[in-house]
């Protein structure tokens, strides 16, 4: 819905990409696309939805979260435009013992994040804003510390001292840090499938 705040949409696996960008909106229905052009049944494919809503002053406990849609061809059994609909509902309550948190969804979401804050460090570095750059990376860190991915935090911060002692980065460096965090997402995306939690 429109009314949503800070929308963020992520594909974490195979690859990372930011679909956070509406197309447009349609029946106060903001719309995010996403083509593939094929998919492996070896694959695992992960989305992350992320949204802030505010609670319903009617009463509701239900809300409309998203609606999706899929369409998609299967040409070894010769079939196209096969369409299957869902929606997803936000449920609320204020009884603090009905509280639902899904770990591992919340984890993609957060590492998908990284990802896209590892291209905007990226971008801030081909400019030399060492000012940014630092600052992007004090915030994956306090991110990655968010999920407690030690390992994440520990890469990090190796980058910000050296980037405090040499007053830049080589391009050694953010390669090094990309990778790190590019493997974080897959290894991630691999445990959810594995999990079957759905996002």
């Amino acid at each position: 819905p429109k009314v949503f705040r800070d929308v963020e949409f992520y594909q974490s696996t195979p690859q990372q990409h930011d679909f956070s960008t509406p197309e447009g909106v349609v029946s106060d229905m903001n719309i995010y696309r996403v083509h593939l052009a094929s998919l492996s049944q070896q694959g695992v494919y992960n989305f992350v939805l992320h949204a802030g809503v505010d609670i319903p002053n009617d009463g509701s406990m239900n809300m409309l979260f998203a609606k999706m849609h899929l369409e998609y061809d299967v040409p070894v059994k010769n079939t196209k435009s096969v369409k299957a609909d869902s929606n997803v509902f936000l449920t609320f309550s204020d009884d603090p013992g009905e509280e639902v948190r899904r770990t591992t969804v919340d984890d993609l979401y957060v590492i998908s994040s990284l990802a896209k804050l590892q291209n905007e460090m990226e971008n801030a570095m081909q400019k030399s804003e060492w000012n940014r750059v630092s600052s992007l990376l004090d915030d994956m860190c306090h991110r990655a510390k968010k999920v407690h991915r030690m390992d994440l935090v520990k890469e990090y911060e190796n980058t910000i001292d050296k980037l405090r002692k040499n007053g830049n980065l080589t391009q050694a460096d953010i390669n090094d840090t990309s990778q790190t965090t590019s493997v974080a997402n897959s290894q991630l995306g691999i445990k959810a499938a594995d999990e079957s939690v759905l996002g």
